[in-house]
């Protein structure tokens, strides 16, 4: 019985042993936890006013954004109009000078046959 006893013994040592191990590691675990949780309120505390500042800078982006849309539409839409009131001056311009060249020439013959009729005249009397 002695070697039961011995064995017995030595068995209780290794668990009291056991348990004292596994007591320390679980109070290292214990603070290593503890320290990530404090590191991980410390972010967490730290990038909030990060986050609020990007979604501030993400508000005024999207102002922007629109400001410039409406900017580009108002410019599109003068453009459009220039371009149309163009066009109505260039056909208007086109109109005109169809009216003045067509008669034109036609009067500018007429005007030439009335000086040779006038000349003919003049010729005829001086005769």
């Amino acid at each position: 019985m002695e070697l039961i006893e011995i064995l017995t013994g030595v068995l209780l040592l290794a668990l009291t042993a056991l348990s004292v191990f596994t007591i320390v590691y679980m109070g290292r675990a214990t603070k290593a936890i503890e320290k990530i949780e404090k590191d991980v309120t410390k972010l967490v505390d730290e990038s909030a006013p990060a986050i609020e500042s990007l979604r501030q800078s993400s508000d005024q982006l999207n102002e922007l954004v629109e400001s410039a849309k409406d900017q580009v539409d108002k410019t599109r839409w003068i453009v459009d109009e220039v371009v149309a009131r163009a066009k109505k001056v260039f056909d208007f311009e086109r109109r005109v000078a169809e009216k003045v060249d067509s008669p034109a020439p036609s009067i500018v013959n007429n005007l030439h046959a009335v000086r040779d009729g006038l000349s003919s005249f003049w010729n005829a009397m001086k005769r």
